[in-house]
């Protein structure tokens, strides 16, 4: 499953059977984006990955760090509840790097990684599959 967002802000995909959920943020984002993007992964994303460990590979090439930190560490202390272990994040902004590395949380710590395909084999290496 693949979902857009209407404004083009995000998109999530996750095959019915992967326990690795592929994201591509862009943009300045805003509150009101973030509503959308936790809406998308409550009705569609979460019923894919009910019961499962999962991981997220985070492509951030094209965001721009935005005021939303504590609804970001708000979804990573949702997404661990329903099964989120790790996460691979696609960076290359040292700012959006330093963005991130302060909204991490002890529950969830991210790799960071400079490209999808190391992401990827570094995800199904720790026994996720895409």
């Amino acid at each position: 499953m693949k979902v857009t967002d209407i404004k083009g802000m995000y998109t999530i995909e996750v095959s019915p059977n992967g326990t690795i959920i592929e994201e591509m943020q862009s943009g300045f984002w805003n509150t009101e984006d973030f509503k959308r993007f936790q809406a998308d992964y409550t009705s569609k994303i979460a019923p894919l990955v009910k019961g499962k460990k999962w991981a997220k590979c985070c492509d951030v090439k094209e965001y721009k760090t935005s005021p939303i930190t504590s609804e970001l560490q708000a979804h990573t202390k949702w997404a661990a509840t329903i099964g989120l272990c790790t996460g691979a994040i696609i960076v290359t902004s040292a700012i959006v790097k330093m963005n991130l590395n302060r909204s991490s949380l002890d529950t969830v710590t991210p790799t960071m990684f400079d490209n999808k395909a190391e992401a990827i084999i570094w995800l199904e290496s720790q026994g996720y599959k895409k």
